[in-house]
């Protein structure tokens, strides 16, 4: 996916290129999920290409790129945040997921607290990580640092990034340093 990040960050509009880049987000051409999502996350930020990139992309079969391209399109939309807060709420981290890498892409600064909530209550791992990971963009780290006032000591989102960063690489270290420089 870093090739096609590339790519689209270099000349998305040049013909050739338009044609490669939206080969992949077709699931029968790209059969890996993770690589659609990528591709509709740098197409997402390009107006030039956002209306067709994303309804393509509101029928892809993974849950996580049909919720990117939802966020590109209608992320205010109070539908939109009801759906994701329900599943942000659920016990099951593969119902969760997808919110919380979308999260990671696009800002929802109203699910910050729903976000800041899988950190207090649920066990290290997975859901630490990419809850934190959710809260890195700036307007989203700004929003759990309000709400956090009432929750949280000053100790507790660096011990959480700490633990979280095990084995983590540098753009992993630099998406939680932005997130702990809102608090």
């Amino acid at each position: 996916s870093w090739m096609l990040s590339a790519l689209i960050a270099l000349d998305a509009n040049e013909e050739q290129n338009r044609v490669v880049i939206l080969k992949h987000l077709d699931p029968e051409y790209e059969t890996d999920r993770i690589v659609r999502f990528w591709v509709v996350a740098g197409l997402g930020q390009a107006p030039a290409h956002q209306r067709e990139v994303m309804s393509r992309s509101l029928k892809d079969p993974a849950r996580e790129v049909k919720y990117l391209a939802t966020a590109f399109q209608d992320a205010g939309n109070d539908s939109v945040i009801h759906q994701f807060r329900k599943e942000l709420h659920s016990d099951d981290f593969e119902i969760a997921w997808p919110v919380l890498r979308v999260l990671r892409v696009v800002a929802i600064p109203p699910l910050a607290p729903d976000v800041l909530k899988i950190l207090s209550s649920r066990s290290e791992g997975a859901w630490h990580y990419d809850a934190i990971y959710a809260l890195a963009l700036p307007e989203m780290a700004t929003a759990a640092a309000k709400e956090s006032l009432h929750s949280f000591t000053l100790d507790d989102p660096v011990r959480l990034v700490v633990v979280a960063l095990r084995g983590s690489n540098y753009n992993t270290a630099e998406a939680f340093a932005s997130f702990l420089s809102a608090f």
